[in-house]
């Protein structure tokens, strides 16, 4: 009975449409707010969102924050010490290598 009630008021949060298919040029959230304004009327469409698919983004934040903190380390490193950081490279003809970390 509420829930009917609830969904029978006529605010703009009761009105979504999923689409799919969407051409490239329309594939950001600006455009496609256009584009349905263009078809519709302006008053008539409040807001227009496209969802991403991107199933690597938190992994790869992940990796750029530990490779920021790193060079943050290696920049104070340098900074206290006047000398700058170093890391090891591998191992060519029995010697180990190094590179500078900055």
């Amino acid at each position: 009975k509420f829930r009917h009630k609830f969904l029978s008021k006529r605010t703009p949060r009761n009105y979504a449409v999923y689409v799919s298919g969407i051409p490239e040029e329309y594939r950001s959230s600006h455009s496609l707010l256009e584009f349905f304004r263009d078809c519709f009327s302006k008053s008539g469409v409040l807001e227009a969102h496209v969802a991403l698919d991107i199933p690597n983004l938190e992994r790869q934040v992940a990796y750029r924050d530990s490779l920021v903190a790193k060079l943050d380390h290696a920049v104070e490193y340098q900074s206290m010490r006047a000398v700058a950081p170093t890391q090891r490279k591998g191992v060519i003809s029995g010697f180990l290598t190094r590179a500078d970390s900055v």
